[in-house]
């Protein structure tokens, strides 16, 4: 398992890996420090890191010096051949093979039998999966290339560090926080791409904690996708998780320091989300786990799904169902004194019932005809044969808002239990002009033979009993958080009064989970859906972070201080934010009137640092601050319609020309994860350093989605955008008019939806852009004709970012969704993965630093990442 981890080559004894390796048996330790030598470059690296990056080592400088010299020189790193990794032969050239980890062989049929070889694990062992992008080959160009490659001799700086994950900001799809039993040192959270993670003092530090998990998911195959976790009453030892997709069931019995699966046999294959498990009391054989099916069915606002619940008796060994249904289930609740009486919880905030009709009638006022038609099914299920019958308790029982997505009991009466109820797009109705909502919070206190709407209009996503102090309970939402002193009885609103909840400057989200202090009623976190884990010691009234070492925060753009790298300005999902320690420490800059939950560009006066633009995704607004983010403006709308498929719209991409008063945006519309839709609002631009704007006229460019801009360095009249199906316009005046680029003749082949584009600062005329699905082209004579850049770079990459080097602009760097960052080898006339340290490969956007010694990257899925760059 270390083995693969470092990506190295296993074999059964000491010879035959020393024989393979070409290294003497009694070499050097693995750990002894020395020198590297990768792709023509030396660098200090350990003999393992250096053979884990298909290096040579060397013990001292000179020798490292003198063998790369003939390497570098000598064997021909293009030669054809066959490639081993992880198992798998491709055939793939010896640099991208070393490149890449693997290991090289000049034919497949050795390439066969040493992979096999190697390649099979002792029963003990248990590998990750292959990575589900394609493997590393040489690509064909889509086109005749019609000028030579534009980029120069040797770079004139080397990579000596990895990246460092930076731990933040904080965000992410939180699930489930819970305590490691008795122990509140120990804390768990999980998160639907960071996986499982683990802190032993408090909640103050968290480090991931996935050894075992082999589940991965994503856009680069690196998501660890953890949605529920349970820590088992009896035995605090004994941990369970729940995967998404195919991904199964695991479980732990050293306090979740190591996983194993323990998937039902006839689920697996069969995509199933895991949503929680409960442990029977006294029983820790006995486990529930309730479960949604997905159906990919679309709804009014979110995929319809089914449900289902199954229970182990045996601790995992085998499965089999309670229950299957047309909703989802969430919670399942186990009667502390009678295990025979079981609830369980049907719905969640953003999923809908299979046969829910809100689609086509729209969300109806309670009372109203339809209106349960219109949510469908859900509500609370009540067995008391323990699951060999359900019965449905909903609108009969006063239960009116039929998705409960958190159920919990009262920790001493099991006859009271709360019910937090809603969905976005089912619990929503207008009256007098304005939302109003069926859900909020639920009451029994006779074990759901009747139930009271004890706190209405609101979704609330989460409730929880204090365990020591009962009669304090809190409810939340994405708009506020409530606090009850009656047991739930009444409510108050303690945070988001006027505007949302969570620590300064942050939107935390939907609050998916609270965790109540064992012994201290007013202390409690809540894990957050699109915000990360927070903290509260005031009952809910003020908030803090609490995700120090880890975040899966879903990125956007970013933007570096004119003169001070450490200064960095990311915008999220989870909303916008700052460092001004480099990556160390974040926070957020969410502040009112500024409604950046979902920020999506960022830029930065070069002039006037303190002078910040940034923009929210599907609103439309643009936001500019004179004060380095703290306090915001409105400056600029674009037309939207929230809440409907083709009408959240936002300013992509912001980008200042040398002539800082002569600002750019260009806007887009999302559709998914992964794409936009081919029009928008087209490109707008403002004169006066961002403080009015107007759209520009150009019929061409009107309704155009904009992925990138990027402007000429010398002449703020010069400006290109990438769009995301009608190619690279330019305009050469400043914006009045734009020509396309990609139409013209022996450039027909060029892909429509372009992602990123750059343009050499020293050589204006030099311009580089990124496709969806045809990697990288590059021009010498501002964007007439192109070449293909394909060599070295795995087919159809999708190029989300470029970047030159402003110091060093023979340098480019570009930045896949799927596969990481490449580096641009001007000696090989290739691209080279630099990927050490880079866990997960999604990027989206990439930026250096103006003296070109510091790299950013943002991710989906794991935040901000940062690289040291050491000049030759």
């Amino acid at each position: 398992m270390v083995c693969a981890e470092e990506r190295g080559a296993f074999f059964p004894d000491a010879e035959s890996a020393a024989r393979e390796c070409g290294l003497e048996h009694s070499g050097p330790p693995p750990d002894e420090p020395g020198f590297c030598c990768v792709h023509g470059e030396v660098f200090p690296a350990p003999q393992r890191v250096c053979a884990g990056e298909g290096g040579a080592f060397s013990p001292d400088p000179e020798s490292a010096e003198h063998e790369c010299g003939l390497q570098h020189s000598g064997a021909p790193e293009d030669e054809p051949g066959f490639c081993c990794l992880h198992g798998e032969v491709f055939p793939a050239p010896h640099q991208v093979c070393a490149g890449e980890g693997g290991a090289f062989f000049p034919d497949p049929e050795s390439a066969s039998g040493e992979c096999a070889l190697f390649h099979e694990p002792p029963e003990h062992r248990v590998e990750p999966p292959p990575p589900t992008v394609p493997r590393p080959q040489r690509a064909a160009p889509e086109a005749p290339p019609h000028v030579a490659p534009p980029i120069g001799p040797l770079a004139t700086v080397r990579v000596v560090n990895e990246w460092v994950k930076t731990g933040g900001p904080i965000g992410g799809l939180g699930y489930d926080v819970r305590y490691g039993g008795a122990d509140t040192q120990l804390l768990y959270v999980t998160d639907n791409y960071s996986g499982v993670n683990r802190s032993v003092d408090g909640g103050t530090t968290w480090s991931a904690s996935n050894q075992g998990i082999r589940a991965r998911t994503g856009h680069s195959g690196d998501a660890i996708p953890v949605f529920s976790l349970t820590v088992d009453p009896n035995d605090p030892r004994i941990v369970w998780a729940g995967m998404k997709g195919v991904l199964g069931i695991y479980k732990s019995t050293d306090r979740g320091q190591t996983w194993f699966e323990t998937t039902p046999a006839f689920l697996e294959g069969k995509e199933v989300v895991f949503r929680g498990f409960t442990v029977e009391p006294g029983n820790s054989r006995v486990v529930y786990a309730a479960a949604e099916i997905p159906t990919h069915d679309p709804g009014r606002g979110f995929d319809r799904v089914r449900g289902a619940i199954y229970r182990t008796e045996d601790g995992g060994g085998s499965w089999k169902t309670l229950w299957e249904g047309k909703n989802l289930a969430r919670y399942v609740i186990v009667h502390p004194d009678d295990p025979g009486v079981l609830y369980a919880s049907l719905g969640i905030f953003d999923r809908e019932a299979k046969d829910s009709a809100c689609k086509d009638v729209g969300a109806v006022k309670p009372g109203d005809r339809g209106f349960h038609a219109a949510h469908g099914s859900g509500g609370v299920l009540k067995s008391t044969d323990r699951g060999a019958s359900w019965t449905a308790l909903g609108p009969a029982q006063g239960l009116t808002d039929l998705y409960v997505g958190s159920l919990v009991m009262h920790p001493t009466n099991p006859k009271v239990l709360l019910a937090g109820a809603g969905n976005n797009a089912c619990s929503v109705f207008h009256e007098g002009g304005k939302p109003r909502f069926t859900g909020g919070v639920f009451l029994t206190v006779d074990g759901g033979s009747r139930w009271s709407h004890t706190l209405a209009d609101d979704i609330v996503t989460s409730v929880e009993f204090s365990p020591s102090s009962p009669r304090i309970a809190y409810a939340g939402s994405r708009r506020r958080i409530y606090a009850s002193r009656d047991g739930g009885e009444s409510w108050s609103v303690v945070a988001g009064h006027t505007y949302a909840w969570g620590p300064p400057g942050v939107i935390a989200g939907f609050p998916i989970d609270f965790l109540v202090d064992l012994r201290r009623p007013t202390t409690l976190f809540a894990n957050n859906y699109g915000g990360g884990n927070v903290k509260s010691t005031d009952g809910g009234v003020t908030w803090s972070l609490a995700s120090q070492g880890y975040t899966g925060a879903l990125m956007h753009s970013l933007a570096l201080h004119p003169k001070n790298p450490d200064i960095v300005y990311a915008g999220a999902r989870s909303g916008l934010f700052r460092s001004l320690t480099g990556g160390r420490s974040w926070e957020g800059l969410s502040h009112p009137p500024a409604a950046l939950a979902e920020a999506y560009s960022v830029a930065i006066k070069p002039d006037e640092p303190n002078v910040v633009l940034a923009s929210q995704e599907h609103l439309g607004t643009l936001y500019r601050s004179t004060d380095g983010g703290l306090a915001w403006k409105a400056v600029a709308k674009l037309p939207v319609q929230p809440g409907t498929s083709k009408g959240e719209h936002g300013f992509k991409r912001i980008v200042f020309t040398h002539n800082p008063m002569h600002v750019y945006a260009g806007s887009a519309t999302k559709s998914n994860k992964l794409d936009t839709y081919p029009t928008s609002h087209g490109i707008w631009k403002s004169e006066n350093g961002g403080v009015t704007w107007k759209k520009l006229s150009d019929p061409k460019i009107a309704d155009v989605a904009v992925n990138d801009l990027a402007v000429d360095p010398k002449d703020f009249r010069v400006a290109y955008a990438a769009t995301a199906a009608h190619g690279i316009f330019k305009t050469r005046n400043g914006g009045t008019t734009w020509e396309a680029l990609t139409t013209h003749r022996g450039s027909a082949a060029f892909p429509k939806d372009v992602r990123s584009i750059a343009v050499r600062p020293d050589r204006p005329s030099t311009v580089y852009a990124g496709t969806q699905r045809g990697g990288v082209y590059a021009s010498t004579d501002g964007g007439t004709n192109w070449s293909f850049l394909a060599s070295g770079m795995q087919p159809n990459d999708p190029i989300w970012s470029l970047v030159v080097d402003p110091a060093h602009p023979d340098v480019v760097w570009a930045g896949s969704h799927r596969t990481g960052v490449y580096r641009w080898d001007s000696i090989e006339q290739q691209w080279v993965h630099f990927n050490r340290g880079l866990r997960t490969r999604a990027v989206v956007d990439l930026a250096i630093s103006g003296d070109g010694l510091v790299l950013y990257a943002t991710t989906t899925g794991e935040g901000v990442f940062r690289l040291q760059l050491t000049p030759r």
